[in-house]
């Protein structure tokens, strides 16, 4: 019975200690890596540490071959969302797919309330679309998106 016992808390506590609670928030450093040939702007959402509502923002640019950090904040869960689309792109020109509803708008955005709603997007001046779901696994955490442009 012991022995059972201890191999329950063995596999329960690696994950007790990697996601954070509300009561135990984390720093999350993400960056975003372009490995596309392209130029591409990218928005993410994720739950900020305080907040009861999805943060959303966008949009950063990143070129070819380059890194950007897309948020360091402290946040209640390593599960973030991202939306990649074409730069010079419209909001429909997604680069990603996903299940995760966030609200984004044309032009830079830092959003909370809209991300409650596609109504409550829509009233705001925002569309609603779906991002797709990353977890990060330690932080700094990169993301390393797409192929093709023979990075070094």
């Amino acid at each position: 019975m012991k022995r059972g016992h201890c191999a329950l808390i063995l596999c329960i506590t690696p994950v007790m200690l990697w996601a954070p609670t509300p009561a135990s928030a984390t720093k999350l450093q993400v960056s975003f890596c372009n490995h596309t040939p392209n130029a591409v702007d990218v928005a993410v959402g994720y739950d900020r540490t305080g907040d009861n509502e999805t943060r959303s923002e966008g949009w950063w640019e990143v070129q070819p071959c380059r890194c950007t950090v897309v948020f360091n904040e402290d946040v209640k869960t390593f599960e973030w969302w991202v939306y990649v689309k074409k730069t010079n792109g419209g909001i429909e020109d997604a680069l990603t797919s996903g299940n995760g509803a966030v609200c984004v708008r044309p032009a830079a955005f830092t959003l909370r309330r809209a991300n409650t709603s596609e109504r409550d997007c829509k009233l705001l001046g925002g569309k609603w679309v779906n991002f797709q779901r990353v977890v990060a696994k330690s932080s700094p955490h990169k993301l390393n998106f797409g192929r093709g442009a023979n990075c070094m």
